[in-house]
């Protein structure tokens, strides 16, 4: 997998991933495979690594970890997770975390994480949270290949 993006004053303002073995690719390489609108997608991705990396900015006493992973999930998709070393999410968090207007920051809105699993389901993936062992948190984003929603595929 490859991982670049530019960096401008107010922080990311391009991003490009590269995983030619799971057939996701988002940028300007954007070809078959994960099927979707790449904008939309790009902006799931990027607000899962801007929540990491605002998660990770708290921590002092342990290093500071972000991981981007892509590869192909079971269910014929692409596994997309982004996990942090940030202080993690509680159990009453997890169930609540992507409802709209629901946040655990000062100054957040609660819109991100539920426009961001809108935005999944709307393509027929799925977007879910668990907590990373032993602190943090891992957002998981599964999108299906050639189109199937993976909705449907596990309802049946």
């Amino acid at each position: 997998m490859e991982l670049s993006s530019r960096f401008g004053a107010d922080g990311i303002y391009g991003l490009k991933i590269l995983s030619e073995d799971s057939g996701l690719v988002f940028g300007r390489g954007w070809r078959e495979g994960a099927g979707g609108e790449r904008v939309q997608l790009q902006q799931v991705i990027l607000n899962l690594i801007m929540n990491a990396s605002e998660a990770v900015s708290e921590v002092e006493e342990r290093p500071r970890e972000l991981s981007i992973s892509t590869g192909k999930a079971e269910s014929n998709g692409v596994l997309v997770t982004v996990s942090d070393t940030g202080p993690g999410l509680p159990p009453e968090t997890l169930a609540r975390i992507f409802e709209p207007f629901y946040t655990t920051k000062a100054n957040g809105l609660g819109m991100g994480l539920s426009i961001c699993r809108s935005i999944v389901e709307a393509h027929g993936g799925q977007l879910w949270a668990t907590p990373n062992e032993p602190h943090g948190a891992v957002f998981c984003m599964m999108l299906p290949i050639g189109g199937k929603s993976l909705l449907e595929s596990s309802e049946t």
